[in-house]
């Protein structure tokens, strides 16, 4: 009867959470008492929780682990891993040994791709290009697209392009982007100081003013732009008047803050991770800001759809590098290899044909169901684990990450924002007690006596 319903501590306030069951709910400490009673050994209940006592003690069911044939949601293109920025935080150099793509691997993939989903009574071809920088081949994106408009008319099913980009578009790529694309997801880390201590070109000098004409001129446009908002410690505090300033200049679709992750190239530059309590502070601030202005604000690692990964790893995605593998992530393969991963799925033949092993699909669906780390905490079906090859690889520690710590607190504060309950969100992240007991707290199922 317990079966995902989690209890987290808000201060004067109790939240009772089920993913499964798509539930929020708050109640004070007697009442969280009376139903853990209630549940756990069938006692009376107060009248005042039937209802939400009646809908817990309801069955539920964790996501299905896909079988069968691979059923893939889009595909992926890494036409490049150069890259015509130097960011200080970024440790994607060219990838050794996998140089650019070409026109028929271009051509084979998608005329593979495309009728296997066509085969399988798909609904839509949905195309993304992924980096480096793709615009920097700006040749093949074109190929791409007249070819993937070809299919779409030759099977009769609606197209989606989409591309993450620095930015960095001539007059020529941005009036393709505007006939052509439906979605863009644009590098921007705030204003000028922020973005450009952040994001320098290869000379060192500033991109913002470069950048920030791309975005103005995709925000008069058509296409939807999500807006993606790297967060070190140096513009942490600033969130909420990043979020102000995209708002009121932009009006994007969408906002994604990530915090920044560690690299050589992050240290050696003095840039550091932002604390995870600034974080949730900031993105808190962030995401009352975006909604009073109608614009999504994100935090990847949440989710109202309960679900066994976050990213495209273990939902047949097929992404395919220059060196004819097709692989199901985009980071490079020394990175997934190095974490004890094998991410790819099959091969671009040489004559053409699209080989996909069903035997690498399943394991990777089967490799992100469960992982240690995750099974206790209510983010479980929200984070998932995060990215498997950074966060929870094969063998990773039970103990909780300043990843895990932000993404915690963020969800407890999202939920009580959700719940109109803004005051107890500032009481939390003012309290460091309940701060340190929300981080460090190993067991958040009801059934275990807190």
């Amino acid at each position: 009867m317990t079966q995902d319903i989690y209890t987290i501590s808000a201060g004067s306030v109790e939240l009772i959470v089920s993913p499964l069951r798509g539930l929020s709910a708050a109640v004070n400490a007697p009442g969280l008492s009376a139903l853990r009673e209630t549940l756990l050994r069938k006692r009376m209940l107060p009248e005042s929780l039937g209802e939400l006592t009646a809908f817990l003690s309801d069955p539920c069911d964790e996501p299905a682990v896909p079988k069968g044939a691979a059923r893939p949601p889009f595909l992926g293109l890494i036409l490049t891993r150069g890259c015509n920025m130097g960011c200080r935080y970024c440790d994607f150099d060219a990838e050794k040994g996998g140089g650019d793509m070409n026109e028929e691997l271009i051509s084979s993939s998608l005329g593979g791709w495309a009728q296997l989903i066509a085969d399988g009574n798909g609904k839509s071809l949905d195309l993304q290009f992924f980096g480096g920088e793709p615009f920097t081949r700006f040749d093949l994106i074109e190929i791409a697209v007249h070819r993937l408009r070809f299919l779409g008319r030759k099977y009769n099913l609606p197209t989606h392009v989409e591309a993450c980009t620095n930015g960095l578009l001539n007059g020529a790529m941005l009036n393709f982007v505007k006939d052509y694309f439906d979605a863009i997801v644009l590098s921007l880390d705030g204003q000028a100081r922020d973005h450009d201590a952040h994001r320098a070109l290869r000379n060192g000098a500033g991109s913002f003013d470069d950048v920030w004409a791309t975005a103005q001129a995709l925000s008069r446009s058509s296409v939807e732009l999500c807006v993606r908002c790297c967060i070190s410690a140096l513009n942490v505090e600033r969130m909420p008047q990043i979020a102000e300033w995209l708002c009121r200049e932009l009006r994007p679709d969408s906002v994604v803050f990530e915090a920044m992750k560690s690299t050589p190239q992050s240290t050696a530059a003095g840039l550091m991770p932002p604390d995870p309590l600034l974080f949730a502070r900031g993105f808190t601030g962030a995401y009352r800001t975006a909604r009073q202005s109608g614009v999504e604000c994100i935090y990847a690692a949440m989710s109202d759809q309960p679900r066994h990964t976050l990213c495209p790893v273990g939902r047949d995605t097929f992404i395919v590098a220059a060196d004819r593998s097709v692989r199901s992530c985009y980071l490079r393969k020394s990175d997934w290899q190095a974490a004890g991963l094998d991410m790819q799925i099959g091969r671009v033949s040489e004559k053409g044909d699209l080989r996909i092993e069903p035997e690498a699909v399943q394991s990777l669906r089967d490799a992100v169901v469960d992982r240690s780390r995750c099974r206790c905490c209510f983010c479980r079906w929200s984070c998932a684990g995060g990215c498997i090859v950074i966060e929870t690889p094969p063998g990773h520690s039970t103990s909780y990450t300043d990843y895990c710590r932000q993404t915690r607190l963020v969800h407890t504060c999202i939920l009580l924002e959700r719940l109109g309950m803004g005051n107890r969100t500032d009481a939390l992240l003012g309290d460091p007690e309940l701060v340190i007991r929300l981080w460090e707290y190993a067991d958040d199922r009801l059934a275990v006596e807190q």
